[in-house]
């Protein structure tokens, strides 16, 4: 009888064994990085009139799909997609459909100086907003992702703006210049820039050599580290934006964080 009950449970053991590591090894899978799409477009027109100039709305964002397990990222992707309009609480589609909407007050606000069927709405009044995220490389330590926006409300051109951030996955927190350089190392850093300008056959004359910085908008890869600025912050509106490249091996004697590039 004593030994039939030992047997039970022992079978019984092995049971809540078997049970522990299938649930341990549901969690570890669920827990890998992987990111969900959400899409939101719109399009209005000035006095609900399809014949009138529209504000044409699109949005793409991509967050991790696992908000839980990836607290901290979810939290940091959001952030700098939504800025201020971000809503802890809300869905991510309920806060892509939130995001325009200060932008479609103002646009709307134009109804207040026309009247409908009067006035001669020129090119500039079709506005347009595009604004998506991207995930620029991973590896096991890192994640260097962007976010671009591109608005135009009237005027010659629209203007693109795209802000590069490293997420560190270890410490769950963005990564700042200050803790991935070394200290006193900008003005080596800006030097190097000057170097790849010039070996990309830059032309240096039209180029803001003051404007150059190391202390944000970089993003990391496995071969190196980019430096990004828009339109106008270095160059005119004609030279596009500009990406500057510098090698792993140029930049390592200027890291406090050489870890994250293994």
């Amino acid at each position: 009888m004593i030994q039939d009950f030992k047997h039970i449970l022992f079978i019984l053991a092995i049971a809540i064994y078997i049970m522990l590591s299938s649930c341990q090894t549901k969690t570890d899978k669920e827990s890998n990085l992987s990111f969900a799409k959400y899409q939101y477009s719109e399009k209005v027109h000035l006095f609900d009139n399809d014949n009138y100039p529209s504000f044409n709305i699109d949005l793409h964002v991509l967050l991790p799909s696992d908000s839980i397990a990836f607290d901290e990222l979810y939290q940091a992707m959001a952030n700098s997609y939504f800025n201020a309009s971000y809503q802890a609480k809300s869905s991510p589609q309920k806060n892509l459909e939130n995001f325009p909407q200060s932008f479609i007050e103002e646009y709307k606000g134009f109804e207040k100086d026309f009247i409908a069927d009067s006035s001669d709405f020129g090119a500039s009044f079709n506005w347009q907003m595009i604004s998506k995220n991207e995930i620029l490389y991973t590896n096991d330590k890192i994640l260097s992702f962007a976010v671009e926006s591109f608005f135009y409300s009237g005027g010659a051109h629209g203007n693109t703006i795209k802000t590069n951030y490293v997420f560190d996955l270890e410490n769950k927190k963005i990564i700042s210049a200050t803790e991935l350089f070394k200290p006193k190392s900008c003005a080596a850093i800006i030097d190097l820039q000057k170097k790849a300008l010039l070996k990309d056959k830059r032309d240096i004359e039209v180029i803001d050599l003051e404007g150059l910085h190391c202390e944000n908008n970089f993003y990391l890869t496995k071969e190196g580290i980019y430096f990004h600025y828009d339109q106008y912050e270095i160059a005119s509106y004609a030279e596009g934006p500009i990406d500057i490249f510098i090698s792993v091996e140029e930049i390592k004697p200027h890291l406090q964080r050489l870890d994250l590039l293994n």
